[in-house]
């Protein structure tokens, strides 16, 4: 008798062990990526990058895609840079809101590598994301130093990819060069990680 209980005993924990880690397995939460900061970089040079998203735990495995670049193998959890925004009304102001974590990494580019865009994928054991691109450009890039408060005008020298970003709500990136007057100057906004 004691045998027997001992047996339903140790079947019953197991059975409860299988329950607990398939329901574990069921309710993961895959990555997300949000953004890759900056979007781009001129071929020929190195750049230190942010991702953001959501469930990247540990050291995630890292990629953009393509050939002629070398990438961090994984990324790094960074401080979160964070700066208040606006209040907002209600009911706005009460929605849930899951602000990305901020991990870092290095992406080089060849000389010779080839232009456009390029895919970023970010892995976890929960599985793997993919969304934001990365830029391959011909021409010196500049990286906005995002400040809290007023916006500082920031100094550029044209031709020019100027990287910016809108953070937090409605915030205003000032970047200002030299022209003479009557020069016509054309300037192409892009989202990269649409």
């Amino acid at each position: 008798m004691i045998g027997n209980r001992s047996s339903f005993g140790l079947l019953f924990s197991l059975c409860l062990c299988a329950a607990v880690a398939s329901d574990s397995v069921v309710l993961a939460n895959p990555p997300t990526v949000s953004y890759i900061f900056p979007a781009g970089a001129q071929r020929g040079t190195s750049v230190d990058v942010r991702v953001g998203g959501l469930f990247l735990y540990d050291k995630p495995a890292f990629e953009v895609t393509g050939p002629g670049i070398t990438h961090s193998p994984h990324l790094a959890h960074a401080k979160r840079v964070w700066f208040e925004g606006p209040l907002l009304p209600l009911p706005e102001s009460q929605q849930q809101e899951d602000y990305p974590a901020d991990l870092r990494g290095t992406v080089a580019l060849a000389t010779d590598a080839p232009l456009g865009p390029r895919r970023v994928r970010v892995f976890t054991s929960q599985g793997a994301a993919s969304g934001p691109r990365f830029v391959v450009g011909e021409l010196p890039e500049v990286v906005e130093q995002e400040t809290d408060g007023d916006p500082i005008p920031t100094p550029i020298k044209l031709p020019v990819t100027a990287n910016g970003r809108i953070f937090p709500r409605e915030d205003i990136d000032l970047w200002e060069f030299d022209a003479a007057a009557g020069t016509t100057v054309t300037a192409f906004v892009q989202r990269p990680n649409r």
